[in-house]
């Protein structure tokens, strides 16, 4: 009896090794597949705003076939108009109050279909009145570097020196009348009027700063020497990273609005 005792243990220890070599032995089990359908990314749309707000402060927007701004009727019945000649280039910016015109700018171009001086006007039936001009210098990229005002009577009455960052995006303009002298924050997002030509022209006569809104969205305006009249944005963004609603303070008015769009075709 003690001998098998004794001889049990080795049994037991050469069954376990066989145990584990049999273990190590057997093939490893198939992996199951794992058959849900993967989600794909969708790439981004490209969009142009057609509506901002609504009532009193409503902007809606209208394009050319190929997509430049070309009107920006507002809440109050006023409305911008941007002209342009049969080979697509603008010419003149109209405004009008209801059905009336009520101020005209005439647009000169270079041989490289350049904006480069406006002459404003003050209408009234038929009758013209100029009343001011500016004119732009562009730097080699093709930015505005400087923007020159005049008077009616062609009197200097402003110089305005314009900064980029890096991307393309105004970050500061400086004005001899240092009343005008601002500086400019973006956010990271599709701008509103990034696929949107000629936006840029509304940006000198429109009072929105929202047109800034090209490359990305402008998020504050400040003015050193009026504080007062500091604008911010703060946004929410639709699936395709661009403003969906918008939130303001301009000169200490918040406002809400909603943003709507259509897809570039």
């Amino acid at each position: 009896m003690k001998a098998y005792l004794k001889i049990l243990p080795f049994y037991l220890c050469i069954g376990l090794s066989i145990l584990a070599a049999c273990k190590r032995n057997d093939p490893a089990p198939e992996k199951i597949a794992d058959n849900k359908p993967s989600v794909p990314t969708l790439p981004e749309k490209n969009l142009v705003p057609t509506q901002i707000g609504t009532g009193k402060s409503k902007m809606s927007f209208s394009y050319t076939t190929n997509y430049s701004l070309s009107k920006i009727e507002y809440g109050d019945g006023t409305s911008t108009v941007l002209e342009f000649t049969p080979g697509g280039m603008p010419y003149a910016l109209v405004h009008y109050d209801g059905e009336e015109m009520i101020a005209y700018t005439e647009y000169r171009l270079d041989n490289a279909n350049r904006v480069i001086k406006a002459a404003n006007y003050a209408t009234t039936g038929n009758v013209y009145k100029k009343v001011g001009s500016y004119a732009f210098s562009y730097s080699s990229d093709l930015l505005i570097s400087s923007i020159l005002y005049y008077n009616g009577q062609e009197i200097l009455t402003n110089t305005e020196e314009r900064f980029y960052e890096k991307k393309g995006n105004l970050i500061r303009e400086q004005n001899s009348n240092a009343a005008f002298t601002a500086g400019y924050l973006y956010d990271d997002k599709n701008g509103l009027f990034k696929n949107a030509g000629c936006a840029w022209l509304f940006v000198i006569e429109e009072p929105g700063k929202l047109f800034l809104s090209s490359l990305n969205n402008i998020s504050s305006c400040t003015y050193p020497s009026k504080p007062a009249n500091n604008q911010t944005f703060v946004y929410t963004y639709n699936q395709d990273q661009y403003p969906e609603t918008i939130s303001s303070v301009i000169a200490g008015v918040k406002l809400s609005q909603k943003v709507t769009y259509k897809a570039v075709e």
